[in-house]
């Protein structure tokens, strides 16, 4: 069964418009393919597990995160997880077909 991967609008906008984005998340998914609403049928590639996430850690793929720097990012990040200790999985979220 293919699950459902939700963004806050702005992140549901920029993974529609430019048809990738970066996410972090808490969970680590079995199944490559999910559906997002707004956008479609989408995969998402594990990129890594990351301890600690630092500013350091979002540099490379920030550009392609919906966020303008890594501090914006890791200040909305840690609104859904605020334990900084919390392992957490970066994947790169790509659309297969639109919606």
């Amino acid at each position: 069964m293919q699950s459902t991967m939700r963004f806050i609008p702005r992140l549901t906008k920029f993974l529609r418009d430019n048809g990738i984005i970066y996410t972090l998340r808490e969970c680590k998914y079995t199944t490559p393919q999910c559906f997002v609403p707004s956008v479609g049928e989408c995969r998402r590639i594990l990129i890594g597990e990351l301890t600690q996430v630092s500013e350091e850690d979002l540099q490379t793929v920030v550009a392609q995160s919906g966020f303008p720097d890594a501090a914006s990012w890791l200040k909305v990040f840690r609104t859904f997880v605020r334990d900084p200790h919390k392992v957490v999985f970066m994947y790169k979220v790509e659309v297969i077909r639109d919606a």
